[in-house]
């Protein structure tokens, strides 16, 4: 059954923040044998602050493998971290219990949960990112999204464009560019979300369109050949003009429309998966691709 836990991390940290106290482990995922950091951040109000805070962790349907206990005094701490060694054990859930009471005894319990799995996709918990303009505070972003154990983060629609994912060349690659809404994109907040994540072991992972590409991808020299075009009419005669394509789209938008690929065509193959090879190997280190 301990192999369900995991699944059910999500709705802990929506129990934990309800008394308006965070507690929550550090990362989203540790491999056996990390060190596991439980933050709890206790309330600034005088009446709601705890004399005394105990934590447990508990393996399913077992007793607790580690307990921790303190008195407090108001104004003392307002935030507490404890560390906790976690076992060999690979592919396990642990629940995190903080109990805290007060000066008459009574107690409130919250909770939280812990992933001990040295391959996320075991328990795989993802979300999207979809906006990377200049400015954002992509640390505190992944901070907020790691106390609702998300490890795995796919990046939405972030790319140049779908058949040429890397802006500029590998030689002289841009920084800022728009998205095919006509978004405006910094690759130094792409590369600050990657770099967050994976400080947190989320996984992020690359998404781009395998079966199309921007309208102008047979002008550009880019080398898409139209001859890895998917058309829906099989009679229909092997031009531009044919092609199934997907749009229009509203003309502040970077492509007026989306061509579709046969992505059972070898050549089309090994070209798109060279171009995300090449984002890759461009500072943008991804570690997995969603197509």
């Amino acid at each position: 059954m301990g192999k369900f836990w995991p699944l059910c991390l999500m709705l802990f940290y929506i129990t934990a923040s309800s008394y308006g106290v965070d507690f929550y482990p550090d990362k989203a995922r540790y491999s056996p044998g990390d060190e596991v950091r439980l933050i709890c951040t206790l309330p600034l109000d005088e009446h709601q602050y705890p004399s005394r805070i105990k934590i447990r962790i508990t393996p399913p349907l077992e007793s607790p493998v580690w307990e921790f206990s303190t008195t407090l005094t108001y104004g003392s701490d307002t935030v507490i971290v404890v560390s906790w060694l976690s076992p060999l054990q690979d592919f396990q859930g642990y629940l995190a219990e903080l109990d805290l009471q007060d000066n008459l005894g009574n107690t409130q319990t919250i909770t939280t949960g812990i992933d001990i799995s040295s391959d996320w996709k075991k328990f795989p918990r993802y979300g999207f990112l979809a906006h990377f303009n200049k400015g954002i505070d992509t640390r505190a972003w992944i901070n907020e999204l790691n106390k609702y154990h998300l490890n795995g983060l796919q990046f939405y629609d972030f790319q140049y464009k779908h058949h040429q994912p890397l802006a500029g060349t590998v030689a002289s690659p841009q920084y800022e560019w728009k998205d095919i809404a006509g978004r405006e994109i910094s690759g130094k907040t792409v590369q600050e979300f990657i770099q967050n994540a994976h400080n947190k072991n989320m996984m992020a992972f690359a998404y781009n369109a395998s079966y199309a590409t921007y309208a102008d991808a047979f002008h550009d020299h880019s080398g898409v050949s139209l001859t890895w075009g998917a058309w829906s009419d099989p009679t229909a005669q092997r031009i531009e003009s044919t092609l199934k394509s997907y749009g229009p789209f509203p003309e502040s938008w970077s492509t007026p429309r989306l061509l579709f690929m046969n992505q059972n065509h070898p050549d089309w193959q090994r070209y798109i998966f060279s171009q995300m090879s090449t984002l890759f190997a461009n500072e943008y280190s991804f570690r997995c691709i969603s197509f």
